[in-house]
């Protein structure tokens, strides 16, 4: 039999034997892993959601902080506005006033230099009053963007026909000093 035992090793005939290992410990620990696993997963998505809620939140924020913006933008532009135009209308008055009584002019020079400082005045207040178009009427389709641009453009206007108040005054003092020269070396 001896023999049979040694032919069976060197011939290569190995038994196996496998049983199945249960061991309780380790299915507790994997069973705990896996509650453990679930209750993360839960928090997971609890969290996930928050978060999305919190994104809402902050976006409906920024849309109100957006919307605020635009209307203290709006503000300003018309605020810068209306005190340009102002102060092109006293820049104007006074400066007619100022050449009035100088009395280097004619009556038909004085009644010029009013209609051009007039033409002036009108187109300061035609900026105004497109000002009030744009921030006023809702028929008007366009959005915040658009709507603080052409306040922007009205404003640069103003201060253009401002800068045209001030160059026309410039012009005109110019002549009345001219005038005012050539008659103290005429005598």
């Amino acid at each position: 039999m001896r023999g049979l035992t040694i032919i069976l090793i060197f011939c290569g005939v190995v038994a196996k034997a496998q049983l199945a290992v249960y061991d309780p410990a380790n299915n507790a620990q994997l069973l705990k892993s896996y509650m453990e696993s679930e209750k993360q997963t839960a928090q997971l998505i609890a969290q996930t959601k928050q978060i999305k809620e919190q994104v809402n939140v902050v976006k409906q924020t920024a849309e109100y902080i957006n919307k605020v913006n635009t209307k203290l933008k709006t503000v300003y532009y018309l605020n810068q506005i209306e005190q340009t135009v102002t102060n092109t209308i006293k820049q104007s008055n006074k400066s007619f006033e100022y050449l009035k009584e100088s009395g280097e002019f004619s009556a038909d020079e004085l009644s010029i230099i009013m209609g051009n400082f007039t033409r002036l005045v009108v187109a300061t207040n035609n900026v105004i009053s497109l000002s009030n178009v744009i921030v006023n009427t809702v028929d008007l389709k366009m959005n915040d963007f658009e709507r603080i641009e052409r306040l922007d453009k009205a404003y640069t206007d103003v201060l253009g026909l401002n800068m045209e108040v001030k160059s026309l005054n410039t012009k005109y003092v110019y002549i009345m000093q001219q005038r005012q020269m050539q008659r103290a070396f005429k005598r």
